[in-house]
């Protein structure tokens, strides 16, 4: 496994599991400024190939101790199979590593609970990948519900790039109640 120096002003990752979600974190990670890619690790080879080609300069493992004790990673992305998550995640946290883990945080909410714990008895940073809070309609409907103004009757929503090809964005759309008069 390749080793390189923690690089001043950088944050080091590494990415634990390289299916679907994992490779997309990958190649992002790894041409976003002010981070650097440092391994990236998945049980099944064969899916290491890819990010091997592309990002030559990243180490690569099928061991999950062998990533996290790579030189220079100070956070970790867990994108494994959700019943993997809160061992992954244990074990990232036990190493004093921030991380991301893709939802569902843990199949057991006592589990949760225990993550939660060591990464404050670590003073580590612990988060959830929920990127649907960050949607424009989705917003606009928690604030329907929070105001109370307008009830909601249903959402209907698009989401395009993901698992189709279209040109068109994202989109939302929110049928309210109409006030009676």
């Amino acid at each position: 496994m390749k080793e390189e120096g923690h690089m001043a002003g950088q944050l080091g990752i590494a990415v634990i599991g390289c299916g679907y979600w994992g490779a997309n974190y990958v190649r992002v990670l790894g041409e976003l400024p002010g981070v650097r890619l440092c391994v990236v690790c998945d049980e099944r080879p064969e899916r290491l190939q890819e990010v091997a080609r592309r990002f030559p300069a990243v180490s690569l493992t099928t061991q999950l101790d062998a990533a996290l004790s790579c030189d220079g990673v100070d956070a970790v992305i867990v994108c494994t199979t959700a019943t993997t998550h809160y061992t992954v995640t244990r074990r990232a946290l036990m190493m004093g590593k921030h991380v991301l883990v893709e939802k569902p945080l843990t199949m057991v909410s006592a589990d949760a609970d225990d993550l939660i714990e060591r990464a404050e008895s670590k003073s580590t940073v612990l988060m959830v990948g929920h990127t649907f809070v960050y949607n424009a309609g989705i917003r606009k409907v928690k604030e329907y519900v929070e105001t109370g103004r307008d009830q909601v009757y249903y959402l209907l929503s698009t989401r395009s790039g993901i698992w189709r090809r279209t040109t068109s964005p994202s989109s939302t759309t929110c049928s309210r109640a109409r006030p009676s008069g």
